[in-house]
């Protein structure tokens, strides 16, 4: 009698041993889901903050009001474009027109460069064409090469741009970048007016 009842409970036992074992595969098949799933939410959150072309973060970047096309402004950029339009250059923004020339017609942006120092000078310009909100929407440059003091040059800005009449007319314009720059014309002007000097003096 006690045998067969011995008989009869081993086999509940060992279905309890197995259905422990079962219990514990699949915790640790959860835990190891789990953990994968962590891992890969990290890697995502990783790969969306990572810093864009020396920034900060994606969402920085299309913040500010410094960056443009993958190159941010360092603050010596900004220093030298605040000296630049202080010493050397008057900027007379003239707005959105349309030309006509052997091409067809063209909307551009006038803008009027004039040296307000005392020497030859070649000025660098990026403009910024910028939406109410402050976003850029495109940048045109343009080079104001060897003029002399009080000189005046006219410029057809974002000749080249995708940008709508539309967008141009309502677009508020600033400086994005502006620097001087050594010109070849520059050295050979002013060796120019050195040698009509020698021979005033002769």
């Amino acid at each position: 009698m006690n045998s067969d009842a011995r008989t009869e409970s081993a086999p509940k036992l060992k279905k309890s041993k197995n259905l422990n074992l079962f219990k514990n595969k699949y915790f640790i098949i959860c835990l190891a889901v789990v953990i994968i799933a962590i891992i890969v939410v990290i890697i995502l959150a990783a790969l969306n903050n990572k810093p864009a072309d020396g920034g900060e973060s994606g969402e920085v970047l299309e913040n500010t009001d410094i960056y443009y096309n993958g190159s941010i402004l360092t603050e010596a950029d900004q220093e030298i474009t605040k000296e630049t339009l202080e010493k050397y250059v008057d900027l007379n923004i003239k707005g959105h027109t349309q030309i006509e020339d052997e091409t067809g017609k063209h909307d551009i942006v006038a803008v009027e460069v004039t040296n307000k120092s005392d020497q030859i000078t070649s000025i660098a310009i990026d403009l910024a064409a910028k939406d109410n909100d402050g976003k850029t929407l495109d940048i045109s440059s343009l080079y104001a090469e060897g003029i002399t003091p009080g000189q005046t040059q006219l410029f057809n800005l974002f000749y080249y741009t995708e940008l709508t009449p539309e967008q141009l007319d309502s677009a508020k314009y600033e400086v994005y970048k502006a620097y001087t720059y050594e010109s070849p014309n520059i050295t050979e002007q002013t060796e120019s007016e050195a040698i009509t000097e020698e021979n005033t003096e002769e």
